[in-house]
């Protein structure tokens, strides 16, 4: 509870910070909120495209292939090389989220079979063999 207490306090302070700096740069706010938002949802897409198309996938696939693809992003953006116009930054995160995502998930621990069964196309409810018999969806 501490925790989460001390998280909202930080992101109230990076919020306020935020809008205190939008506001000191005299631009319109709708380009700051495109860009910024585009390297967060993005990302997010990407997640759950992971999550959903992936049974390999897991938290450390997820976390770091997302960290990587706004890295790539931010860097690229102002390196020049991957400079894309306003809400197209999020189309090119989201898949890059995913490729790096299992990437990443190839490399590390699988999850347990069990504890993706019907969270992805690929393992319906009612495959878990752990599942009791009244739970399991009829097959047929």
């Amino acid at each position: 509870m501490r925790f989460s207490q001390i998280l909202i306090v930080f992101w109230g302070m990076v919020g306020t910070l935020s809008a205190f700096y939008v506001a000191s740069t005299g631009e319109d706010l709708l380009p700051f909120l495109v860009l910024y938002s585009t390297l967060s949802l993005g990302p997010l897409l990407g997640i759950f495209l992971l999550g959903v198309l992936v049974p390999r996938a897991n938290g450390a696939g997820a976390f770091f292939g997302s960290i990587l693809a706004v890295a790539i992003l931010a860097i690229g953006g102002e390196q020049g090389w991957l400079d894309f116009p306003g809400i197209w930054r999020a189309a090119f995160s989201a898949p890059l989220t995913l490729l790096l995502g299992s990437l990443i998930s190839l490399v590390t621990k699988t999850p347990a079979r069990g504890s993706v069964v019907g969270l992805t196309l690929w393992s319906p409810p009612g495959e878990n063999p752990a599942e009791p018999a009244d739970r399991q969806r009829p097959r047929g």
